[in-house]
């Protein structure tokens, strides 16, 4: 699977309205209320749709568009 990078048209497996071009990367940091539980990064996508609106996705739930 190809990695996903800023300029890509990508489209979300969980809703098909949510298509448009990545606009930025980067990870968040989750936070954890287990004991002893490590902080994890999660990848993200803003991607700018037709509408011109923005949204933050996990990376994980987009796939490329060709």
């Amino acid at each position: 699977m190809r990695q996903i990078r800023i300029g890509d048209t990508v489209q979300a497996f969980w809703d098909a309205n949510i298509i448009g071009e990545v606009v930025n990367l980067g990870s968040v940091k989750h936070e954890t209320f287990l004991v002893g539980g490590t902080l994890e990064q999660s990848p993200f996508c803003d991607v700018k749709l037709r509408s011109d609106k923005i949204v933050r996705i996990k990376v994980t739930d987009v796939f490329h568009v060709d």
